[in-house]
């Protein structure tokens, strides 16, 4: 108690509204810091996503060249749609990327993977991938052949 009879008051304990603002402050410019760094990485682990069908695609078509020899590659097609000549689906399994198949004659091909929604604005933009094996991107893309494979 104290002399003028009143409680002695418990010492008060908290954060002031300028401390609050500071780890406000903090915490958003660790976000525009992070931000970039993490979009980078979702959209090269989703570039897996265009590199797996495309090289599934390519042992579909050699596949599908084998058992059809006097119609090569010709014949093939890339569709969400089951058929006979249909060697991979039209859309990646996360949906990332779509796959495109222009067969350039009986012996040789060009398998494409165009990004779709958010992926479109990666720097790789789309991968090619031919019947030599030749992996590349499109005429557009801002990264290298190479770093996009990688």
């Amino acid at each position: 108690m104290c002399r003028d009879g009143g409680a002695v008051r418990a010492a008060q304990r908290g954060f002031t509204l300028i401390e609050l603002m500071i780890v406000v402050v903090v915490v958003a410019i660790l976000a525009v810091i992070a931000m970039p760094s993490y979009q980078n990485a979702v959209m090269k682990a989703r570039r897996t996503d265009a590199k797996a069908a495309l090289t599934t695609a390519a042992q579909s078509l050699e596949r599908f060249a084998t058992e059809n020899p006097t119609a090569g590659y010709s014949t093939a097609t890339v569709s969400d749609t089951p058929a006979a000549t249909v060697v991979a689906r039209r859309s990646t399994d996360n949906a990332h990327y779509l796959l495109t198949l222009d067969p350039k004659a009986v012996a040789t091909f060009v398998l494409s993977a165009t990004p779709q929604g958010a992926q479109a604005n990666d720097g790789c933009k789309t991968f090619t991938l031919n019947q030599r094996g030749e992996r590349g991107v499109s005429a557009d893309a801002t990264r290298s052949a190479q770093e996009c494979w990688q």
